[in-house]
């Protein structure tokens, strides 16, 4: 197919084309592109940003919605991402439900795309949720909402979060975690809710769009079991935004009067709406401070200048941020793999990757450089945790990486992973931040990028600014001195970080001192 501007353009503003059909279309060159050859894409990319840069004519904003989320995933370009951001924040014709999925989407987008997570994309992100929360907040808003701290249920917490699915899946376990410290350790009776908020089904065309997983089984649970603690148990069934469903949790919130609600992850328009009646306590699963319009928001480390910026931004204060500390749940194992099980010889320097979206984090430039360093370290392999595939593009390009590289898939038992490997190396990203955490906790030293969860679970001695620090790192690892020095101190890390108690308890304490929480 020839694509020219003159082609697309009759394409996109056919009037005699219906939505469907004009994505069909659009479907089958988005195919062409991302399967021919350079020259020829780069000349329909051209074809493709001119026709969405004419500003002579009307187009369907769905259609550019399309166009713009095609270009965005193809080239990772921040004015795509700011195009389709203005939709959010002023296109009087997309509904609740499309504005939910879009959200979603440039949430995932910016979370798997560091380059992108910039202040300024947060801060327009954060006001975009802030829009979202007003619109079903001026729904329900009526005077004297608020529940008062002695007319509360003090024995009652209200456990919130937006996915709910094994406890292998780090925001199910930071839920699961948090309702299993509640009961055993103060006694508390939990309730349970699964608002499953992030998008199940596309209700716009949208390129390669992310849908979330979802447990229907659970639709038929009322107890869920964890740790041989039975935890009551709500799932949404339709999907969000369900004004239906908000309304009964609602109702729900304000004849139960629980103490204080915990929000798990952020981004919970419910949970939020519930902070006109009880305190809203929103924890986050990466060490940012949370997107939320809650009572409370956790902030897992010490708050920095570039978080009073972001807050000062806002109409929030930091007032409402409570310091805490990184803390994480250990998992205890007695299982070990064996080397030969993997063709890995004894004296092999094993650096392991672990990811659940590897192939969206893991760039070709950053495969380039870990081709590199297999290049001038021989003993060195990789060894890939996760959903990731070696294409035969990068196969042909790198070669080392191709031979030297060990995809090991989904693997459920991390701490038995842990045993055949020296060192755990995380790419640039966002997240990870669980899995560096069980590795220390099995004396595997931990490098990271200055950025990210991972950067804050281990100290600023094992962040870099580039694979030669690996090299470097890699140098010294043959020492076994050395190797047992970086073993105790990968313990002495994890030691600090896994008393989750500890963290809990001085989070409830600075909760209540607040005037937000009476």
């Amino acid at each position: 197919m020839n694509l020219t501007s003159e082609i697309l353009k009759d394409l996109v503003y056919n009037s005699d084309l219906s939505i469907g059909q004009s994505v069909k279309q659009l479907e089958k060159a988005f195919f062409e592109i991302r399967n021919s050859e350079k020259d020829y894409a780069l000349t329909a990319l051209i074809d493709i940003i001119a026709v969405i840069d004419d500003s002579s004519k009307s187009m369907h904003w769905k259609l550019e919605c399309y166009i713009l989320s095609f270009l965005l995933d193809y080239s990772r370009e921040e004015k795509y991402l700011n195009k389709l951001m203005s939709h959010l924040e002023s296109n009087p014709k997309i509904d609740t439900n499309e504005y939910n999925f879009l959200y979603w989407q440039l949430t995932k987008t910016m979370f798997v795309s560091p380059e992108l997570n910039t202040k300024i994309n947060q801060i327009r992100m954060r006001k975009i949720y802030a829009q979202m929360f007003s619109f079903f907040n001026e729904q329900i808003q009526q005077e004297n909402n608020w529940i008062s701290s002695d007319e509360r249920d003090q024995g009652l917490v209200i456990v919130m979060t937006g996915q709910l699915l094994s406890p292998q899946h780090a925001p199910t376990q930071i839920a699961l975690e948090s309702c299993y410290t509640l009961i055993k350790n103060y006694n508390k009776k939990v309730l349970l809710i699964n608002a499953a908020n992030m998008p199940r089904s596309m209700c716009l065309p949208y390129y390669s769009p992310q849908l979330w997983n979802y447990m229907n089984e659970f639709n038929n649970r009322n107890i869920l079991t964890y740790q041989n603690i039975e935890i009551p148990f709500y799932q949404f069934v339709e999907e969000m935004p369900s004004g239906e469903e908000m309304d009964s949790v609602l109702k729900t919130v304000m004849e139960l009067k629980p103490e204080y609600i915990l929000s798990i992850g952020g981004s919970n328009v419910i949970a939020d709406l519930c902070s006109n009646f009880v305190p809203v306590v929103t924890i986050p699963c990466v060490v940012e401070i949370p997107i939320s319009e809650g009572t409370f928001l956790v902030l897992p480390r010490k708050i920095t200048n570039d978080d009073a910026d972001v807050i000062s931004k806002l109409t929030q204060s930091l007032d409402k941020v409570i310091e805490s500390e990184v803390s994480y749940k250990p998992k205890e194992t007695e299982n070990e793999f064996n080397r030969s099980d993997w063709g890995i010889h004894k004296d092999d320097h094993v650096i392991v990757i672990i990811g659940n979206r590897l192939n969206e984090e893991m760039s070709e430039e950053f495969i380039g450089s870990l081709n590199k360093l297999l290049d001038n370290n021989l003993k060195a392999r990789l060894a890939i945790i996760g959903d990731f595939s070696i294409s035969e593009k990068i196969a042909g390009k790198y070669k080392s990486f191709k031979e030297r590289t060990i995809l090991m898939g989904y693997q459920k038992d991390l701490s038995a992973v842990f045993s055949i490997c020296d060192i755990y190396l995380n790419p640039p990203r966002t997240g990870g931040g669980t899995s560096a955490a069980d590795a220390l906790y099995r004396g595997v030293p931990v490098l990271t990028y200055p950025f990210g969860d991972v950067s804050y679970v281990v100290t600023d001695k094992y962040h870099i600014e580039n694979l030669e620090r690996v090299e470097e790192y890699l140098i010294n690892w043959k020492q076994e001195e050395f190797r047992e020095l970086e073993r105790k101190a990968a313990l002495r890390r994890a030691d600090e970080i896994f008393d989750s108690s500890r963290v809990f308890s001085n989070l409830v304490n600075e909760m209540k001192k607040s005037s937000g929480f009476h």
